[in-house]
C-alpha cells in the first residue's frame, strides 16, 4: 500500500545534484476540488519543486527543477481522469521522487 501526496506532501532529487539529495515540495496540478484534510491530492499534472541546487562542481553550477511525475505506481485511482499520485510516484529521466504525503494520514492505494 502506498499513501496519496497532498499538497503539502514533499519531494526528493538525487539526479543531477552534487549536494546529496535535495528537498522540494509538491504542487498538486489542476485538481482544483478533491481535498483531505484541507490539502489538494496531486495528481499527474501535477509537480515536484526542486529548489536551487549545485550540479556541477567546476566551475560552480546551479539550477532548479520543476518535473512532473513520469513512473506511477498505479493507474486505476483517478482524479477527474488524471492519476492520483503517490508516495513513491516518480520522475526517471532526472530522478526525483514524491517522498511525503503531507498530512494524508489515512487514504492508502492498495497496489
Amino acid at each position: 500500500m502506498a499513501k496519496a501526496a497532498c499538497a503539502d506532501g514533499s519531494s526528493v532529487h538525487t539526479g543531477t545534484t552534487v549536494v546529496g539529495p535535495v528537498e522540494g515540495s509538491v504542487l498538486p496540478g489542476s485538481n482544483g476540488f478533491c481535498f483531505i484534510l484541507g490539502a489538494q491530492i496531486m495528481v499527474q499534472d501535477g509537480t515536484m519543486e526542486i529548489p536551487n541546487h549545485q550540479y556541477q562542481v567546476t566551475p560552480p553550477l546551479f539550477h532548479s527543477h520543476s518535473f512532473s511525475p513520469t513512473v506511477f505506481q498505479q493507474s486505476f485511482v483517478t482524479v477527474q481522469g488524471l492519476k492520483m499520485c503517490l508516495v513513491g510516484d516518480s520522475h526517471s529521466a532526472d530522478p526525483t521522487e514524491v517522498d511525503s504525503a503531507g498530512s494524508n494520514g489515512f487514504v492508502e492505494v492498495t497496489l
